[in-house]
């Protein structure tokens, strides 16, 4: 038997990530607990609002996001803030498929426009490069 996952990032600025993420896979970010948000409605102020109301300190409002998959297929993906800087390479890491449709580079370069194409198999390979605010380049 199968059960669901939730897949956990650690970020800087987990609304900025969470919401690169939600593009790219189409996800959503669903509203917060007992909030009926209309079509077109702005999520990130609805969840200032709500967090507000409840007392959260305003530095403490951007410190976790969360996106999930509109048809209940796909795993949660949550974000949460650390304040450490990356210090290693990453040992698990998405790779998303570029379905039909999706595989010209120009739907790659909408999302990032510095994405980098790889041409090595017969159908270009797409992978798309995060921007990371705080990155620093690893010392020679």
């Amino acid at each position: 038997m199968s059960r669901p996952v939730q897949v956990t990032f650690d970020a800087h600025d987990p609304w900025a990530l969470s919401s690169f993420w939600r593009d790219v896979l189409g996800y959503l970010h669903l509203g917060p607990p007992g909030v009926e948000l209309t079509e077109g409605a702005d999520v990130r102020e609805a969840w200032n609002g709500f967090l507000e109301r409840v007392g959260v300190p305003e530095d403490e409002r951007n410190s976790r996001s969360a996106i999930e998959d509109p048809e209940g297929h796909g795993p949660r993906f949550f974000f949460q803030r650390v304040p450490e800087d990356k210090v290693a390479k990453n040992r698990v890491h998405l790779d998303v498929r570029a379905a039909p449709g999706l595989e010209g580079t120009s739907e790659w370069r909408r999302w990032n426009p510095n994405a980098t194409v790889w041409s090595r198999w017969a159908r270009p390979r797409c992978v798309a490069s995060i921007p990371r605010p705080r990155w620093r380049p690893a010392s020679s």
